[in-house]
């Protein structure tokens, strides 16, 4: 997934990664990477994010228990 500005993936339920290879990359004012309103758990797979904003986001629980994991967000202080 790639856009120039806004949101790469959001949504409004639970989010579960349990394997494969995701590629994220956003640019611009509020570009996110992965964000869930709910919960994300991250179980395996190989997951890059590159963002503007946050790289990877929950409002609720975020849980990472397997896998590679790499985000940057380049507005991060």
């Amino acid at each position: 997934m790639k856009t120039e500005s806004g949101k790469s993936y959001t949504y409004s339920g639970g989010i579960v990664i349990s394997g494969g290879t995701i590629t994220v990359s956003t640019s611009g004012n509020n570009g996110e990477g992965i964000e869930s309103k709910n919960t994300l758990d991250i179980t395996g797979g190989h997951i890059t994010v590159n963002s503007f904003d946050d790289a990877i986001n929950s409002v609720q629980d975020l849980t990472i228990s397997g896998g590679f994991v790499y985000g940057y967000a380049q507005n991060m202080p």
